[in-house]
């Protein structure tokens, strides 16, 4: 960083450096910080930058003097698809390689796969940095007329001088201040809309529908054209909470009307909700179709359709939908997540192949590894093992700390194993650190906005706490099969089958498979237990799990908490 054309790539690459190379930098050293066992930890985002200077500048040297920006410029875009290819490669050979070790509970032989495949990618990506650098760095006038003056960056008296020295030469404070003075109005206006709103949802909240209005018509005064959807979205969730369902649906089609191309999804989502919430399932399952077609690229549109249609206990509808999302957003974790969940159906079998599937794919989604870890805490599983589901939450929480059921699901390993209050306190002091945001079991225990990070698991906890007090013959029951050298035999067997019966990456679960292992030894559960079954324990709640499959029978409140809860649409 201390020659001119590293200041120069550092101001051009920094963002997407810090988004591409280094995902979630902050909460991936909390995480190593936090768990015994980690990844190495990669190195500073100042050294990163420095290497990648100076390899941006031998990228563009390597392609020779005097090449013209257009012919420079395909050669690094085929340079960037043949390191992109071989980014997904390795990201699928530890799909592969890791995922027999991790439940077998070889944490040793998984670190090392682990710590071998960052290493790698870590190199990859930096390469890939690097050319998107050059690109960037190509699309400015500067930077192409030094190449045609110079030929490639010449040598001058003061020094080597690179083309990326021009980038920061006269265009960027001439392109800059308008850019300011804009960006300065819409921090402006959005802190503004910002506080209004704030004060409208504290009104909403202490039961003053009046003074709710009143703050939401302000803030419809105070903010640009551009932003007033967001005003009529807030106010529609306003009404909706005194079941004003008209005035609601006004609103809604208002903030449709205003809102720009890009959120007009977002909009269209939560018009899908009022519909569901009003009993209205074809107007809801109409609008999503609608969202699907007009925001492709939106994957929330398809999650909500697969959503829809698990809450309607239309399971078969929900595997569709899955699959067809898949298709279109291949990379999504959470998609992944639902498919897995939604194959409990079929058995631990159909779920295995999905998993590993998934792995291929999306190697760092930690819901994707949240819902490996639920095949493997199920009692009724197949898979039963808490080992498993130790190391897969660890990956889960170092992932993707945002999601909060990962913390919620490791809050119930920690009580089944009896883990001690030190390593309980370590995993609490962590998730407040990460501050999870979404998930259905996180919003199911975050009763109110108005609650704390530390007051949503010690809802968590005592949910948890009793539902574990109801259910533990369950669980010692599995626990104890699970003891046994015919149950493992069989455990690995099933894990066996599903790595042979891999389909290549296919979502389609309906493709053909190797012949199903033979099945384990049966859970002992005393007579005196009410009836329960594997779907009860898809998730860590049993209340909550039954409460999706019996949304018609519940009262307007639960439906709605149902409905509105796994993720937060927040103006």
């Amino acid at each position: 960083l201390d020659s001119p054309h590293g200041r120069a790539l550092a101001r051009i690459s920094v963002a997407y450096f810090r988004a591409c190379v280094s995902p979630s930098l902050p909460h991936r050293r909390l995480a190593q910080r936090s768990m015994a066992s980690s990844s190495p930890r990669r190195t500073s985002l100042s050294s990163r930058l420095s290497g990648l200077a100076g390899l941006a500048s031998s990228v563009v040297e390597s392609l020779g003097a005097g090449t013209e920006a257009f012919a420079m410029s395909a050669a690094v875009r085929g340079e960037i698809s043949i390191l992109e290819r071989q980014i997904v490669e390795v990201k699928q050979e530890l799909g592969v390689s890791a995922l027999e070790p991790m439940l077998a509970g070889d944490t040793e032989a998984t670190q090392r796969h682990f710590a071998r495949a960052c290493e790698r990618v870590s190199k990859l990506e930096t390469e890939v940095a690097a050319r998107r650098a050059v690109l960037v760095a190509l699309r400015r006038p500067s930077f192409t007329s030094s190449l045609s003056e110079d030929g490639s960056g010449t040598e001058s008296a003061g020094g080597r001088r690179s083309g990326y020295a021009s980038v920061s030469a006269s265009g960027d404070e001439d392109d800059t201040e308008s850019e300011k003075e804009g960006a300065a109005r819409t921090n402006s206006w959005k802190n503004e809309i910002s506080t209004r709103l704030e004060a409208a949802q504290v009104e909403e909240r202490n039961g003053n529908l009046a003074r709710s209005r009143s703050a939401y018509v302000k803030s419809v005064g105070a903010c640009a054209p551009n932003l007033r959807w967001k005003v009529w979205l807030g106010g529609a969730r306003s009404e909706l909470s005194y079941s004003r369902f008209d005035v609601s649906q006004a609103l809604l089609e208002r903030a449709l009307a205003e809102s720009p191309p890009k959120t007009r999804a977002i909009v269209m989502l939560e018009q899908s909700r009022l519909y569901e919430l009003r009993g209205d399932i074809e107007a809801a399952r109409g609008l999503l179709r609608s969202a699907r077609k007009s925001a492709r690229s939106e994957w929330k549109v398809f999650l909500e359709s697969v959503l829809l249609e698990m809450r309607s206990e239309a399971t078969s509808r929900a595997l569709r939908e899955a699959r067809r999302a898949l298709e279109v957003h291949r990379g999504t974790g959470r998609l992944w997540a639902v498919l897995i969940q939604l194959e409990q159906a079929s058995g631990v079998h159909h779920q295995l192949r999905v998993f590993q599937q998934a792995l291929l794919e999306v190697p760092k989604s930690g819901e994707v590894w949240c819902e490996g870890a639920r095949i493997c805490l199920n009692p009724f599983s197949d898979c039963f093992n808490l080992e498993a589901a130790h190391n897969f939450l660890d990956f889960a929480i170092e992932f993707t700390p945002q999601y909060g059921d990962s913390f919620i699901e490791y809050l119930r390993l920690m009580m089944l194993v009896g883990a001690p209050d030190a390593d309980v306190e370590r995993l609490w002091q962590l998730c407040i650190n990460a501050e999870p945001n979404y998930g259905t079991l996180w919003f199911h225990s975050k009763r109110t906005v108005l609650l704390t990070t530390r007051q949503v698991l010690e809802s968590a906890t005592e949910l948890l706490r009793r539902e574990l007090s109801e259910w533990r013959s369950v669980y010692d029951a599995a626990i104890a099969r699970a003891a046994r050298p015919d149950f493992r035999s069989t455990a690995l067997a099933a894990v066996t089958a599903a790595m042979l019966a891999r389909t290549g990456g296919s979502a389609d679960s309906d493709a053909p498979a190797a012949p199903a292992p033979l099945p384990p030894p049966p859970l002992n559960l005393p007579a005196s237990l009410p009836p329960v079954e594997a779907a009860d324990f898809v998730t860590g709640s049993v209340a909550l799990n039954r409460m999706h499959r019996q949304l018609g029978r519940l009262g307007l409140e639960e439906r709605r908490a149902l409905i509105y809860g796994g993720d937060m649409i927040v103006p």
